[in-house]
């Protein structure tokens, strides 16, 4: 008799990253880049629509007793992991550079997103916070 096995948390991490895309590109977002990494620093996603640059972090959790029925926030994003993004970013805008890119024609935006899924690992709740961090433009550069 086989016994189900438990999928890693990166395969988990994976799965709705890849939904987060999809759902970002039905809405006219271009992916430009996923699992960015910057030295130990990494943003899951980043997107652009018009000349808005979004750096999107996905937090996903499972259902329990806790949190069913309640809001998503990504409340994961703690201001150590939100440090780790805007280093991330800053290392993204100096390629742009790198690229003879202009930064300073985007505008940049932080945002999250919020998944909780149940013990089978279908999503039963998406939520996406746009502007979840307000970050001083000029501080990116």
């Amino acid at each position: 008799m086989f016994t189900k096995q438990k999928p890693s948390t990166k395969w988990i991490g994976r799965r709705f990253e890849a939904y987060t895309a999809f759902w970002l590109k039905s809405r006219n977002y271009k992916i430009l880049k996923r699992n960015f990494v910057a030295g130990n620093k990494e943003i899951d996603i980043i997107a652009m629509k018009g000349s808005t640059i979004c750096f999107v972090e996905v937090k996903s959790e499972l259902i329990n007793t806790e949190n069913e029925g309640k809001e998503t926030p990504p409340e994961k994003i703690t201001p150590r992991k939100m440090q780790n993004i805007i280093s991330a970013a800053k290392a993204y805008i100096n390629e742009l550079r790198q690229n003879s890119i202009d930064p300073e024609e985007f505008h940049f935006r932080f945002d999250g997103v919020g998944i909780l899924f149940d013990t089978e690992y279908n999503m039963k709740e998406f939520k996406y916070y746009e502007n979840l961090y307000e970050v001083d433009q000029d501080a990116l550069f």
